[in-house]
């Protein structure tokens, strides 16, 4: 979707360094949950966030079967502006 939409003369860009920045954010919190769950003495955590993975997947799964236009379309009333 995002590379469907306009891009605006003078507002803020990353241009090539988009791509690469939301993938080391990606790893960047990656890295932070399994440092945060791995010094945990106790399942807790990890149980946690592998039910919260389970459950955005599951969901995120629903919507490329079920619903993919939800996906592929913007807002309905969201203004660019």
């Amino acid at each position: 979707m995002r590379s469907r939409l306009d891009r605006r003369e003078g507002a803020w860009d990353l241009g090539r360094w988009e791509m690469p920045v939301a993938v080391a954010a990606l790893l960047w919190v990656v890295v932070a949950l399994v440092v945060a769950i791995a010094t945990s003495p106790s399942p807790g955590p990890l149980l946690i966030v592998a039910g919260l993975i389970l459950v955005g997947g599951v969901s995120f799964a629903y919507l490329l079967v079920f619903r993919r236009h939800v996906l592929t379309t913007p807002r309905a009333g969201a203004d660019p502006e």
